[in-house]
């Protein structure tokens, strides 16, 4: 079926919505009116709704690739884990897209679940512009931006974005909005500086921190030099505290042998000649 053709009174669709999108319910609800009368079924998985629904007209409905990155991206806080979970869901889908073709439409989520006439006129709606609804927000414009530069710089997800791009159609608003690029593009030159005077500070801690390094090496030396010189002192302490003792020991034996010769009787009857000896 061709995406010029409109459905038939009684035709029955599957819907095949993301996961976890936020404009799920939206884009269900503008769908359900515009297929009033037809059969309608709702779906997370292309492949599933297919081989569940034969004869059924597949509805595939995807979000902007930059959006669908930048919402990843605002979720992980990484850019590795928003490129690989993206991946991770578009590459299947797209090969189940190409299985698929000849069944299926792929349309704008934006554009459907804000209502626009060219979109659901393909569901057999009037073409009157739906009843006006609220949008979930776009990610912030600062994600927006990096999510671009990272579909800019990785080959696989530029390629698969463009494949995406080229099968998403209806109207739809522009999803960048130029003056939220802009800020978000100061805001990126601002970190630069920011950036910039990190370094600075880290260079300037990093040589703070060797300098403190060095100084505590040097209280290390003076502590073990401090304690060699009071090892040295104690030992030297300890030897004369050991000759003391022994010359006190050599005294005191002096002394008694003296006084055993002043007691003995041969000093006492030579007295009296030492006595003349003096005179």
């Amino acid at each position: 079926m061709s995406m010029q053709e409109t459905a038939e009174a009684g035709a029955a669709f599957a819907l095949i919505l993301p996961p976890e999108d936020p404009m799920a319910d939206l884009v269900i609800a503008q769908v359900t009116a515009a297929c009033e009368g037809a059969t309608l079924t709702v779906h997370d998985s292309l492949e599933t709704a297919a081989v569940e629904h034969a004869e059924a007209q597949l509805v595939l409905i995807l979000p902007d690739p930059t959006e669908a990155l930048a919402r990843i991206l605002q979720n992980t806080g990484s850019c590795e884990a928003a490129l690989t979970g993206w991946k991770a869901v578009m590459a299947p889908l797209l090969d189940e897209v190409q299985r698929h073709w000849q069944r299926l439409w792929v349309l704008d989520a934006r554009a459907v679940a804000a209502g626009d006439p060219e979109a659901l006129a393909l569901f057999g709606a009037a073409g009157e512009a739906a009843q006006a609804v609220t949008l979930p927000p776009q990610p912030d414009a600062m994600y927006m931006v990096l999510a671009g530069v990272l579909v800019a710089q990785d080959a696989e997800t530029g390629r698969m974005a463009a494949d995406v791009a080229d099968l998403r159609r209806g109207g739809g608003d522009e999803v960048h909005d130029l003056d939220q690029c802009e800020a978000a593009l100061g805001h990126f030159a601002a970190l630069n500086g920011v950036v910039e005077a990190l370094r600075e500070r880290v260079a300037e801690l990093t040589l703070d921190a060797a300098k403190a390094e060095a100084l505590e090496r040097q209280m290390e030396a003076a502590e073990a030099e401090r304690t060699a010189r009071d090892a040295a002192l104690a030992a030297a302490l300890l030897a004369a505290q050991t000759e003391q003792a022994a010359q006190a020991d050599r005294l005191v034996a002096v002394e008694r042998e003296l006084a055993q010769v002043y007691q003995s009787r041969s000093w006492r009857f030579t007295r009296m000649f030492r006595a003349l000896r003096r005179s």
